[in-house]
């Protein structure tokens, strides 16, 4: 008690002992979550496997930021179109300590130390923006406190083991209360360097590109704090800057993805509340009953979050008060989605956003807002009589000991968790490393271990809480069953019927791991046996195939999935014919728009013709796929990737342009004889070239703002 009336005394003591204490919290709840490795069982499969391929992109001298991602959703570029920094820093960082520290301890240290420490975040940026020492306290000791059921914002469990492992958004979310605060500094006074606003906020769009938007939006609001026009016309002025860096550093990744976001996919599988929110009266009933800040538990956050409300409405002069007051609501009327913004949500780029992540920008509001209003309270009681120093204290534990004591439980069950997963993963680690070494001996080939909706979730399926098609995609081999859903053929992955023998061979799946209690087709193969499974091998072309491509089907990429349905119903995928897609906005004849499509008609333009020829090797390597191949009739050459722009082919040495074939695969066409074929992914030749003008235009930006006083006449 000595001690804390010791940091009581002043202010600027108390803020810091709010953020020291859940700082010590928090680092003694969450050290299991570095203290001990476990399989990955969420995004954090992605994010780990995407950062590896980045560290063999380094090594064989690609780009990082921009290679191809085969073994997952039937390939993508996923750097192209998807945040990036984190995984490109895990491995620059691994690429000189992987001999003392993998990949894997590396991601569980960084995600342990910016959890421990975001409350110092949250502290440093209320200190920014104006607030005195105690309210960033505040702000800081109830950042951490945020509970909510897997709303994916700024709680916790959104980047935990046990949670949905958002590694990219852990990032960003450590980074945008800095951001944010060194643009308000710099917009609302003129002063500071650019540099850090700019840095910071690069940070934030390269992490993730949601909270890139909940920066800039927020940005725009700094403008309009103020009524003086001469004041919003400085404002402007200075955001405009900002802005104009932040794109021309960050070019080099938001001009590929404009250009190339016909191919950035909206799943038909994920829940539509991911695109469109909640609506208003599932928002307002979840905030006032406490789930916007204190699931399962005393709704505290939730209290305090309405009484500083009220409190900060009647301050409202005060700039620094009327900001958060106004963040929280915007963010507020954004997180309400489709039923407050109707089409809006239908315009290009916007429609493909998750706004249910949005609900990250309303309680970094109500984080800042709950700092400020119970900070005046905190005043008050002290003014009031000394011994109030002692009454705080008291009060404040039983406002907050039903809120750490629920933290301290998730926290703990998620460490109960990971020590299950470890020791059963220990039990089976030999076999599934057996498996492992087993299928990168065989010829190349996908694998297929389950899908998520089906067997593969069933627990002999599971590795304690892991499935295997998880294992698959954390270990780069190449499976069906993983899902992330950018990649168009993802969706179409999912068509995939394992009782049609034919379809094996159109997604080249090869390999079958099945437990050992389940019999097999007898088409399937048996390759091995181990302790619990049985590897099978199913007859395929393998990654090539030689097919017929009438007729030629135009449509947009979203309505590839439809016309892929009534493709696999039809007769044309056992004739080996895969029709040429055209993306195109411009209307086509009936039967052949891609909306349009049926499977009476495809069976109707179905002729059955002798084989074409034959695959004689194949050979497969980062960013390209070879083989030789031999035909006796016109006929193209088909890889079974997913089509992307940036696919360029070679034959017989000479460049040709890849078609898309359906389902979303793509090839060329060939003549008779015997050719090399290689389709190989090309990076842009102008990203690196953005990346090095956005690096070099902000440090010459930064040391021009600095050394030269005058500017800042200017802004």
């Amino acid at each position: 008690m000595t001690t804390a009336l010791f940091f009581l005394k002043t202010e600027f003591r108390s803020g810091l002992f709010l953020v020291l204490i859940v700082i010590v919290f928090n680092a003694f709840t969450l050290w299991p979550e570095f203290a001990a490795s476990t399989p990955s069982l969420n995004d954090e499969v992605l994010h780990l496997s995407s950062s590896r391929l980045a560290v063999q992109a380094l090594e064989a001298g690609y780009d990082p930021t921009d290679f191809w991602l085969p073994h997952i959703g039937l390939g993508f570029p996923l750097f192209r179109h998807y945040q990036h920094l984190p995984q490109v820093v895990l491995a620059a960082i691994n690429f000189f300590t992987s001999s003392f520290f993998s990949l894997e301890r590396l991601m569980d240290f960084s995600r342990y130390f910016l959890l421990v420490f975001f409350p110092v975040v949250v502290f440093w940026a209320a200190r920014r923006i104006g607030f005195s020492s105690l309210p960033a306290g505040l702000s800081g000791f109830v950042s951490s406190l945020v509970s909510t059921n897997g709303l994916f914002g700024l709680e916790y469990g959104s980047y935990l083991w046990r949670g949905a492992g958002l590694y990219t958004q852990l990032w960003a979310m450590f980074f945008l209360p800095v951001a944010l605060a060194e643009i308000y500094y710099r917009l609302t006074r003129g002063k500071g360097s650019y540099f850090f606003a700019v840095f910071f906020s690069v940070i934030v769009f390269l992490s993730n590109l949601t909270y890139g938007i909940i920066l800039f939006l927020s940005a725009i609001l700094i403008n309009v704090l103020t009524k003086r026009k001469s004041e919003i016309v400085k404002r402007f002025r200075r955001f405009c800057v900002v802005c104009f860096l932040i794109a021309v550093s960050t070019a080099y990744f938001w001009i590929p993805l404009l250009v190339d976001s016909a191919y950035w996919n909206r799943s038909v599988w994920e829940h539509s509340y991911k695109y469109d929110s909640f609506g208003l009266i599932t928002t307002l009933k979840n905030l006032f009953t406490g789930k916007l800040l204190d699931f399962d538990r005393i709704p505290a956050l939730t209290l305090l979050f309405f009484l500083s409300l009220a409190i900060l409405i009647f301050r409202l002069k005060e700039e620094r008060s009327r900001f958060v007051v106004i963040l929280t609501g915007a963010w507020f009327l954004l997180y309400l989605g489709r039923s407050l913004w109707g089409p809006l949500l239908d315009l290009p780029l916007v429609r493909n956003l998750h706004f249910h992540r949005f609900v990250g920008g309303f309680q970094l509001g109500a984080i800042m807002v709950i700092g400020a209003g119970c900070s005046s309270v905190w005043q008050l009681m002290k003014g009031v009589h000394r011994r109030m120093l002692i009454v705080i204290p008291c009060a404040a534990f039983f406002i907050f000991a039903p809120v750490f004591i629920e933290r301290f439980d998730y926290y703990r069950e998620n460490n109960l968790g990971r020590a299950e997963n470890r020791a059963a993963f220990g039990l089976m680690e030999k076999e599934i490393s057996d498996i492992f070494g087993s299928l990168k001996s065989l010829p190349p080939g996908r694998v297929f271990a389950g899908f998520p909706g089906s067997w593969g979730n069933y627990p002999y399926y599971q590795v304690g809480f892991t499935p295997l098609y998880a294992f698959l995609a954390k270990e780069g081999i190449d499976s069906v069953g993983y899902a992330y859903q950018t990649p168009i053929g993802a969706d179409i992955m999912y068509l995939f019927d394992e009782q049609n023998h034919i379809e094996y061979n159109i997604f080249n799946i090869r390999y079958v791991l099945l437990h050992k209690t389940w019999s097999a087709p007898d088409y399937y193969s048996l390759i091995k046996e181990f302790s619990n499974y049985r590897l099978y091998e199913v007859e395929t072309s393998g990654y090539f195939d030689l097919v017929d491509a009438e007729p030629v089907l135009f449509g947009r990429t979203g309505d590839i999935y439809g016309a892929a349905k009534q493709w696999f119903a039809s007769a044309m995928p056992a004739l080996k014919i895969h029709p040429r897609i055209k993306i195109s906005d411009q209307a086509a004849p009936s039967p052949f728009h891609l909306t349009k499509v049926d499977a009476s008609v495809l069976n109707n333009l179905s002729i059955k013709k002798e084989p074409a020829g034959e695959i004689l090797n194949e050979k497969i390597g980062l960013n390209y796929y070879a083989a030789d191949i031999k035909n006796s009739r016109s006929v193209y050459a088909m890889l079974k990737s997913n089509y992307h722009p940036r696919w360029r082919a070679s034959l017989d040495g000479h460049i040709v342009k890849p078609e898309m074939l359906m389902p979303g695969f793509l090839g060329i066409e060939v003549g008779p004889g015997t050719h090399r074929v290689v389709f190989f992914y090309k990076s842009s030749p102008f990203r690196p070239v953005l990346f090095a003008l956005g690096f070099l235009n902000l440090a010459v930006f930064s040391f021009y703002n600095r050394r030269k006083e005058n500017y800042r006449a200017f802004v």
